[in-house]
């Protein structure tokens, strides 16, 4: 029987709500998140309410020490231009979390995007798989979750 966990509410896809997210499930307060970035000043907690609102990206060397902290893959946080088969992965992996269940089926590619087909059918494969995990009981809710948040794309997936 799945011990149930308490998640937060993911709002959109945007990459401030996606950070939100994360740490609120990692049950840290901005405050606390602030402090582990060392961010210093008045008032750190509001450079993390820029962040979760959008009002400020944060740099690519923030991002990797945000999913650092909050113990996911940076991919996970990272802007998505949905120019590559890993940002349209990782779009995939939330729009999952937004709407569980949702049909992940791609016709061909839009003209002009060159997406890696390899690794989205592998991609394919493996969230198939863990869905039948997480159907069967295999793994719980936050096991599933854990996964999404730390999928690794590995160099040879992507041709």
């Amino acid at each position: 029987m799945e011990t149930k966990f308490l998640k937060p509410k993911l709002y959109d896809i945007s990459q401030g709500s996606r950070i939100a997210y994360v740490r609120q499930l990692r049950s840290l307060s901005r405050k606390d998140l602030a402090e582990r970035l060392n961010i210093k000043g008045e008032a750190p907690a509001k450079s993390i309410i820029r962040y979760e609102t959008g009002k400020r990206t944060p740099t690519d060397y923030r991002v990797d020490e945000l999913s650092s902290i909050l113990n996911v893959s940076s991919e996970a946080l990272k802007k998505y231009s949905m120019e590559s088969t890993t940002d349209l992965i990782y779009y995939l992996i939330w729009m999952d979390e937004l709407f569980p269940g949702f049909n992940i089926n791609l016709g061909k590619a839009e003209k002009g995007v060159d997406f890696d087909q390899f690794a989205l059918d592998k991609f394919f494969e493996e969230i198939a798989d863990m869905r039948l995990k997480l159907k069967q009981g295999n793994i719980n809710s936050k096991e599933y979750l854990e996964w999404k948040l730390n999928y690794k794309i590995k160099k040879c997936d992507i041709i």
